[in-house]
């Protein structure tokens, strides 16, 4: 991943992101489990780049349901969560893409570093949200 940057006028040096990011594991919640495809998609990861005293966070992989029958039709469902310094001052909802590209899920990230499956359509078994993308999710902490 290549995060183009740009001085504004004005702006200090340490005000530019110049170093790639070091992507680390995310800990998944029980219910959940890495899918890679037999290596030709990333692991689940995050990892932060600084723009002066601003962190972006970022996540990546898809995951998915280790165990379809502890979901019901309602309720929220842990996913991972996210170590302090990674973590958003408020709470942030994302649209991401489920079930093979074929179903959108709601995913919230919270401030105590939450990562929450919210919704996955009519249902969360191992079909409505067999696979759910976390590349769509990008934050800053402050």
């Amino acid at each position: 991943m290549f995060i183009q940057t740009k001085k504004v006028s004005g702006a200090k040096d340490s005000d530019v992101a110049t170093t790639a990011p070091v992507w680390q594991a995310l800990t998944l919640g029980e219910a959940y489990t890495y899918h890679t495809s037999g290596g030709v998609r990333p692991p689940t990861q995050y990892t932060s780049v600084e723009y002066g005293s601003a962190k972006l966070v970022m996540l990546r992989g898809i995951l998915k349901i280790a165990d379809g029958s502890r979901f019901s039709t309602s309720g929220n469902f842990q996913i991972a969560t996210l170590p302090e310094g990674y973590r958003p001052s408020y709470l942030h909802t994302f649209v991401c893409v489920g079930h093979q590209e074929k179903q959108m899920c709601h995913v919230q990230v919270q401030s105590d570093g939450g990562v929450v499956l919210i919704s996955g359509g009519s249902q969360h078994d191992s079909q409505a949200t067999w696979g759910i993308s976390l590349d769509q999710i990008r934050f800053f902490t402050n």
